[in-house]
């Protein structure tokens, strides 16, 4: 038996004694016991944290704990491996410097992977938990604020892991946000336009004056709403084009919103000429709500009003809504087409401009 132990205890004796870059053997070894250890640590407290917080979670009725276990094992069980580190850089002796880039790097590990957690959990929290809260859907303009949060809030987190790693590194945090917040003035100053269409879409975010899928008309643009960015709103008409407008002057134009509860709303000025009578008149208006009632597409609430004696014309106002405004083109295109054959049967006449001239003789015979 002594036969046996003797070898391996001188062996050791040499190790202790043999040297390598300043540090015996046996060090080496120590420290290789140590990283092995970390590794199985790490992957024993995967093992657990991945079997009992998803069990924790479970017991719960809402899914948003479990969303968040399930982003928060892999970070976790990386950072139990990080001591670990700190404790071979003990064992090892080695130059101030290198033990001082060994030690930083650790703890910029932890400052990552911490943020890897904290990322993770602001996509659960707002993905999975605000927009249910306020009972949101996958679109619209409300939907596209929670997520201009949930980006803001992730730059808020990157940044002040940044600060911690630069600290890390030595710098001079005060003196650093001073000057940020010089430059952010200057580069505030050369970039006015973009900042005033990131105002401009929080406004909108806030005040809502659509919504993502409405109808809306902005000056000679008329369109659905199809995205709200931070810098620019994005317009598709009926013609296909896309049309991006800067959000800045979204806010501060007049914009009008076609889409209420109903539908998108179409309005339609027709003019019949001055002998029509009061009686054809009033077939005229019924024939216009029939027209309108009986295609698809279309809701019950047809409005029809005589509104004016224009210079020319009897006027009337049709007023009906599509009940879906992705087909609203062709819906029009169906209603102005039997308006036309009915008014057609029933011998109503369209006005247009004209002008009337009487001719009066004088005594003298003449025109």
């Amino acid at each position: 038996m002594m036969a046996v132990i003797e070898p391996v205890l001188s062996g050791l004796e040499r190790a202790g004694t043999t040297r390598f870059g300043g540090n015996s053997v046996r060090d080496y070894l120590i420290v290789l016991l140590v990283l092995v250890l970390g590794v199985l640590f790490a992957r024993a407290a995967r093992f657990v944290l991945g079997r009992v917080l998803p069990r924790l979670a479970g017991m719960t009725e809402t899914d948003l704990d479990d969303r968040l276990v399930e982003g928060a094992v892999g970070p976790l069980s990386a950072m139990v491996l990080l001591p670990f580190g700190h404790v071979c850089a003990a064992v090892l002796s080695m130059p101030v410097n290198l033990h001082s880039v060994i030690s930083n790097g650790l703890t910029i590990a932890f400052d990552v992977l911490l943020a890897v957690l904290l990322l993770r959990a602001v996509d659960v929290v707002f993905r999975h938990g605000v927009s249910r809260w306020v009972g949101l859907g996958p679109t619209g303009v409300a939907s596209q604020a929670v997520e201009f949060g949930r980006k803001f809030t992730k730059i808020g987190v990157v940044i002040v892991v940044g600060i911690g790693v630069l600290k890390t590194f030595g710098f001079d945090i005060v003196s650093l946000i001073t000057g940020l917040g010089i430059g952010g003035l200057a580069v505030a100053l050369a970039a006015q336009e973009t900042l005033g269409n990131v105002l401009g879409s929080l406004q909108i975010m806030t005040d809502r004056p659509y919504d993502v899928g409405d109808f809306i008309q902005y000056e000679s643009h008329s369109g659905r709403v199809t995205d709200v960015g931070l810098r620019s709103s994005k317009i598709l008409t009926s013609a296909g084009v896309r049309v991006i407008v800067p959000n800045k002057k979204l806010a501060e134009a007049p914009i009008l919103n076609l889409s209420v509860h109903k539908g998108l709303t179409v309005e339609t000025h027709l003019g019949l000429t001055y002998d029509t009578s009061a009686d054809e008149l009033e077939r005229a208006m019924a024939a216009l709500r029939s027209c309108v009632a009986e295609q698809p597409g279309t809701h019950a609430d047809v409005r029809v009003h005589f509104i004016e004696y224009g210079p020319h014309s009897l006027d009337l106002r049709v007023v009906y809504f599509i009940t879906n405004p992705t087909d609203w083109v062709e819906v029009k295109s169906q209603v102005n087409l039997s308006i036309r054959k009915r008014f057609e049967r029933e011998g109503f006449r369209f006005a247009f401009p004209t002008r009337t001239i009487h001719l009066v003789q004088d005594a003298g015979g003449g025109a």
